[in-house]
């Protein structure tokens, strides 16, 4: 099997108001090919981050209910996520309030898509040389097994090899490795959970996304994601979630 980057799809939240522009900027954006997730006010944002992880913030500062400031702070606080500011405000004094509030790149509107990806790429160059080389005697020091790893929505195989997720392919793993002694997880739990309808039609969704999995993991599509006929599926392999 080739070796994959380690690099997965970049998780990007796009909070801005203006609809037309936020709906343009993630179509561009998926094109480059981030996972791109985007909202109109600082609650729905909250409520998101409450359950999901990104790399990436893009937010705009004239919010209806709440000043981005005060959004690029919390992140800075609360979580791991790199902070763009894209705002009509372009003031010097506008600009250090942004980087005071944990902003890693100010873009002052209007402003080319271009130069948004460009800038949104460059802050997800800027992890360390030691925290990359902590990564990598992490999954050394794990050699043999696989490893699901939650933050990144990674997979790591015995031969050491990353694989990066979607959303529903690391759902439907780590459903599986959390099914006790390998264990069968229902097809009717699984389209639960990935929200696919129970019918012909989710039963073929759920088929195709476990027939993508294994061939991400193996192009003879022999892994350890095991078919239980009319049942469902089970990771018959040893997996640590990370």
């Amino acid at each position: 099997m080739s070796t994959i980057s380690k690099t997965c799809v970049m998780r990007t939240v796009i909070v801005e108001d203006d609809y037309d522009f936020r709906d343009s900027l993630a179509k561009y954006l998926r094109g480059k090919g981030y996972d791109v997730t985007a909202f109109g006010s600082a609650v729905e944002l909250y409520e998101a981050i409450a359950k999901n992880v990104y790399d990436v913030a893009i937010i705009d500062l004239g919010l209806p209910d709440q000043d981005g400031l005060v959004i690029s702070n919390y992140l800075r606080t609360n979580t791991k996520t790199r902070t763009l500011i894209i705002s009509g405000r372009s003031s010097v004094e506008d600009r250090i309030r942004g980087y005071e509030s944990g902003a890693g790149i100010y873009l002052v509107k209007p402003v080319d898509f271009r130069e948004i990806f460009s800038a949104a790429t460059a802050l997800m160059q800027v992890d360390t040389s030691a925290n990359q080389q902590e990564d990598d005697k992490q999954i050394k020091n794990h050699s043999g097994k696989w490893i699901l790893k939650a933050e990144e929505w990674m997979l790591i195989t015995p031969d050491e090899n990353t694989l990066c997720l979607t959303a529903k392919e690391y759902m439907l793993l780590e459903r599986l490795a959390r099914e006790p002694q390998k264990g069968v997880v229902s097809r009717e739990a699984l389209l639960r959970l990935l929200d696919y309808q129970k019918d012909k039609y989710g039963n073929h969704s759920l088929e195709s996304l476990v027939y993508r999995l294994r061939k991400k993991i193996s192009p003879s599509l022999e892994t350890p994601i095991k078919t239980a006929n009319a049942l469902g599926y089970s990771f018959i392999a040893s997996i640590e979630m990370h």
